[in-house]
């Protein structure tokens, strides 16, 4: 298809500021990128410095960065640290429609060799979606046979509010067998994992 338009905007990634810091001569280790370079506890090539967002070039996100910042505060003062994980961090696109997501894309798991089951569903299917008139949005729902969920997407009206559901449950080694329990009042969009329930059954 052939699509018009008058601007396009390429985005093609970040690219870490620390020219200048001269972290060469504190000892302090970055990739090719520039990224600085830390271990499960955000500590550097030099333990007593520690490193948060978008410099780590991992996942670029504001509310990352804020947990990054809590368990380097503790980490700082204890010596029982806590690890961090960029396993499974929800983000969201704020555009029109909205994009929610969080786990693996379908891409990533054929990449990975691994294994999984999809459902999927549309927002025109949703009371709530009919009354407000939402006539676009996709829903999909990634997971295995071993009760785990794996991933979900979802671009329409609540994407972000929405996807949160999921975030919880992707933790869970039988996240799948809660998502079957769970019960979505009438009428909200929230019903759009209602019809994913019925996809892959109740019982």
């Amino acid at each position: 298809d052939k699509i018009e338009a008058e601007k396009v905007m390429l985005s093609t990634g970040f690219l870490a500021h620390t020219e200048g810091l001269n972290l060469e001569a504190a000892g302090v280790e970055m990739d090719v990128r520039g990224n600085i370079i830390v271990n499960e506890f955000l500590q550097t090539s030099k333990p007593n410095i520690y490193a948060i967002g978008d410099i780590l070039g991992k996942t670029q996100f504001t509310h990352m960065a804020l947990r990054e910042s809590k368990i380097v505060i503790h980490n700082m003062f204890n010596e029982a640290k806590v690890p961090v994980t960029f396993e499974n961090i929800p983000y969201a696109v704020f555009t029109d429609p909205p994009i929610g997501s969080v786990g693996k894309t379908e891409q990533q798991l054929r990449e990975d060799g691994v294994e999984y089951n999809v459902v999927q569903t549309v927002f025109p299917k949703n009371s709530r979606a009919h009354l407000m008139k939402l006539n676009r949005g996709i829903m999909k729902l990634l997971y295995n046979n071993e009760d785990q969920i794996l991933g979900c997407h979802i671009i329409g009206e609540g994407a972000d509010i929405l996807i949160h559901e999921i975030v919880p449950l992707i933790h869970l080694p039988k996240g799948l067998s809660i998502f079957h329990k769970l019960i979505h009042a009438h009428p909200t969009l929230s019903e759009l994992y209602r019809n994913l329930q019925e996809q892959i059954g109740f019982f």
